[in-house]
């Protein structure tokens, strides 16, 4: 296990977490690292990224699925989501499927070039993992949950 994914996946833990959906997954890369530290993860996409993205290639199996209908119909403890489109509405329409009862893992800005604001005016942090910076990016891994209730009402 890689060292912030193990202690990602040791918090999980903490929470009971066994089983994981990761949405929007491109190669399942983040799916196979968490299934290394042993938790047992669904990983789908809908592949909309193959017109611009064409050499890339799976390392985990990623079934074809629209990131709603995945997260409405998953039986999963907790969601992954890592660097969802800047001004792509989806995300917030997945958080609202998912619901505020099970966790979320996002992995990315806090704005900037990740989610719209409706994504962050909905999501409340409970826990930081500390993740690797690169310069001029400032990513974050958290893991929260859905609210109805925006930050800002």
């Amino acid at each position: 296990c890689k060292t912030w994914i193990s202690k990602l996946a040791a918090e999980l833990g903490n929470r009971s977490c066994k089983t994981g959906l990761e949405v929007m997954a491109g190669s399942g890369l983040l799916s196979k690292a968490l299934s290394e530290c042993g938790i047992e993860m669904t990983a789908t996409d809908n592949f909309s990224w193959e017109t611009q993205h064409k050499r890339m290639f799976l390392v985990y199996p990623v079934e074809k699925l629209d990131a709603v209908e995945a997260a409405q119909n998953s039986p999963a403890d907790f969601m992954v989501i890592s660097w969802p489109p800047y001004g792509d509405e989806t995300i917030f329409e997945v958080c609202k499927a998912w619901g505020s009862k099970r966790p979320i893992v996002y992995i990315g800005e806090n704005g900037g070039c990740n989610a719209p604001d409706d994504f962050f005016d909905h999501f409340r942090e409970e826990h930081k993992i500390e993740i690797p910076q690169w310069l001029g990016i400032h990513v974050h891994c958290w893991i929260g949950r859905y609210n109805e209730r925006s930050k800002s009402g």
